[in-house]
């Protein structure tokens, strides 16, 4: 052995013990192969001079990778350094040191130039035993005043078009895409276009899961471009930089890939046991929780006019007629205009508490609007109690303003760290439910906005990204409820899953109506944890054409959701007599069904007629979807339950299935919009029954 080579295995050997790598490993020849294989998942690296290359993906039958021919790359990362310096780093420009590898786990070390120094990244993939799934994480060894700034990984590239036809992406209630060159994704987490932490791509019986298993919300961007070459998929995450180098980085959380066999719903199930290691995911159990009775009673929400005095005789007559407990949101109780000079919402409009009390005389409960996100720079609290210190500010000290399109005003975007804004959320809310006595309070945008990352160090957070941006809702909200009354409640707009244990329901309303499959991802992780109500926006329009307005509501009830959330005035016109009827229909047959849709676990939903209605959703575009819409589910005390409505103006025969694996002897019971309609014994778990046009039915299987 020359001298020469005997130096460099030396240092090969040096640099990998610095690095954490196994003694053993060296660096592997040009086409080396890697493979990790526990018989459920086989994952293949290939080895392409100094580059590594993700070469396969698979399970025993079907490899969803095709690696792509230049750009092979499985990870970049962005470093700050002395004077400002910064650099940008991906593996494929790397140098790749070493490999190491078992059957079970595998570790990869490339170095990279910083100035004069070097940087060391450590990728690390293992799998387990009887487990489906892979588990990808990324550090970074660093000189000497370098810090990371920004990391995606992984990057998985080059994945199988012909075997990806559709994909699962977490934005609001769930949205399917036909995957084909051209499509594209992208969101920020958390945020209503990216309210989980994963995405799913499937197709002909077999699926791909990616998913950031990360507890602490961290600040995250999720990428997925499709093109000839395949799709790629990539998170970047955005860390909280340190002010002071502290050595290395480490991206924050595990990334699970795995394959399975099923489309979106077997996707969530592996997100939905991850989630109940997390703070907001651990006893969110409707039952555990201390939410209210009466908001879990809710089956109907509207929204009432916005003067005090005009409310009271249209929700008495909407009580009336529909005949359930109702939730009343509202709008514009308050003198200042709508999006503008937030928050000064006090004073509010003469007469607002007494129509609050009012309307709960009627039976009606009262959750008020405010905004907890922005502030309007001509607000008396942006001068005096400086709000102007509490925004978001960028690296350079600039502030973020966004530009709302009812007032047409640009308002700045608070920290929700910062404990002057956190302070005046708590003093409004503690106002509307002590002072004006209504039921709850609607608080807007933190559970619909994306993130931003922060570089006021005023406000106390680590400067940057990170999960500050939870943490500080998080704060606020603990807070507020810390002197809520017992009996009140806290709704926001969307579902960010990571404060589902400190808002009692959520608004589902921005789902776009066509486009993209609108699909229950949301409930096949959260049902159970969380209060929902609305589906999309409900217009004039959708209740002038009426299948439009069917299929948004008829969703809302198979999907578990509280039903309705449009204007009250839309719906008690004459003109709205055979819509107003239908949605009365729901919602006096949903409040048989609570023991499913309140607290019990959503089992999928399903066609449950073989004939397709073409509903035009808007002059542009429409859907298919069948004449009889279902889903199943599961109560807490193992009771069987199947949601079914009808949506055409035909009687439907129809024949389901319990999802029960084995037979016995069950007590089975049939509801209506009246009431209980059968009660029998039955051996079969497979049922013949007719739905009733433009009425759902609700059926329950338990053990006798």
């Amino acid at each position: 052995m020359s001298k020469r080579s005997f130096i460099a295995i030396l240092f090969t050997l040096i640099f990998c013990l610095a690095a954490g790598v196994a003694t053993a490993a060296v660096p592997i020849p040009n086409g080396q192969a890697i493979s990790l294989n526990n018989g459920m998942i086989n994952i293949s690296f290939t080895t392409t001079g100094d580059r590594l290359v993700l070469s396969g993906l698979s399970d025993a039958d079907t490899n969803w990778i095709v690696p792509p021919a230049k750009d092979t790359s499985l990870w970049s990362l962005s470093f700050s350094g002395p004077g400002g310096a910064t650099v940008d780093a991906i593996s494929d420009e790397a140098t790749l040191t070493a490999v190491s590898s078992t059957q079970n786990s595998a570790a990869f070390t490339w170095t990279v130039p910083l100035a004069k120094r070097r940087a060391s990244i450590i990728a690390r993939v293992s799998v387990k035993k009887d487990d489906p799934l892979s588990y990808w994480s990324l550090e970074a060894h660093l000189p000497k005043g370098w810090k990371a700034i920004r990391a995606a990984y992984p990057v998985i590239r080059g994945i199988r078009l012909d075997t990806a036809t559709k994909m699962a992406v977490p934005r609001c209630w769930g949205m399917e895409y036909d995957m084909k060159p051209g499509v594209k994704y992208f969101a920020s987490y958390p945020s209503a276009s990216c309210s989980m932490q994963f995405i799913s791509f499937y197709g002909q019986g077999k699926g791909l899961y990616i998913g950031n298993h990360d507890p602490a919300a961290n600040h995250k961007d999720l990428s997925v471009i499709a093109s000839e070459d395949g799709i790629v998929y990539r998170c970047t995450n955005w860390p909280e930089i340190p002010k002071y180098s502290i050595g290395g980085y480490k991206v924050p959380f595990e990334t699970a890939i795995g394959v399975y066999n099923g489309d979106y719903y077997q996707a969530a199930q592996f997100y939905r046991d991850f989630s109940f290691t997390t703070k907001w995911g651990k006893n969110s159990e409707i039952s555990k929780r201390p939410i209210p009775q009466w908001l879990k009673d809710i089956d109907l929400w509207f929204q009432p006019e916005n003067d005090p005095v005009d409310n009271v005789e249209l929700c008495k007559k909407a009580q009336d007629y529909f005949g359930v407990n109702t939730a009343l949101q509202w709008y514009k109780w308050h003198v200042i205009p709508f999006d503008a000079l937030y928050p000064d919402f006090f004073p509010a409009k003469k007469n607002f508490v007494d129509g609050v009390k009012t309307l709960q005389g009627i039976g009606d409960r009262v959750v008020p609007y405010i905004n907890g996100r922005i502030v309007d720079p001509q607000s008396r609290a942006w001068i005096n109690k400086h709000l102007d210190t509490e925004t978001v500010k960028d690296a350079q000290g600039k502030m973020h303003f966004e530009y709302t399109r009812n007032s047409k005003r640009s308002l700045a975007v608070e920290c929700p760290y910062a404990p002057l804004w956190q302070d005046e959320m708590a003093e409004i809310v503690d106002k509307l439910v002590n002072d004006c006595g209504v039921d709850g309070v609607y608080i807007d945008q933190i559970g619909a906005g994306y993130p931003y990352q922060c570089f006021d160090p005023t406000h106390g957070h680590p400067v940057g990204g990170g999960h500050f941006w939870v943490d500080g809702y998080r704060q606020m909200l603990e807070k507020i409820r810390k002197e809520m009354p017992k009996g009140k409640v806290l709704t926001t707009e969307e579902n960010i899953e990571c404060f589902i244990d400190q808002f009692d329901g959520l608004l589902m309303i921005n789902s776009p109506s066509v486009g993209q499959r609108l699909i229950p991802l949301y409930p096949s992780v959260y049902s159970g944890r969380t209060i929902l109500f609305g589906i999309q926006y409900i217009i004039d329009k959708d209740v002038e054409h009426s299948l439009p307005f069917r299929v948004k509501v008829a969703r809302e009830f198979i999907w578990g959701s509280q039903l309705g959330w449009f204007g009250i005035k839309i719906i008690m016109t004459p003109e709205a007599a055979v819509e107003a009827e239908f949605l009365r229909n729901l919602a006096q047959c949903r409040k048989y069904g609570h023991e499913f849709f309140v607290t019990g676990r959503f089992l999928g939903e399903f066609n449950a007629s073989t004939d397709n209605l073409h509903v035009e959703m808007n002059k542009n575009a429409g859907i298919d979807v069948p004449s009889v819409m279902g889903s199943k589910w599961r109560a807490e005390d193992g009771t069987y339950g199947i949601a079914l409505v009808n949506i055409s103006n035909e009687d439907h025969a129809v024949e389901v299935d319990f999802p029960i694996k084995t037979g016995g002897s069950y007590k089975l019971k049939t509801f209506g919009k009246d009431g209980l309609i059968s009660e029998t014994d039955t051996d079969s778990l497979t049922q013949k029954l007719t739905v009733p046009a433009k009425e759902a039915l609700i059926l329950s299987l338990s053990n006798k």
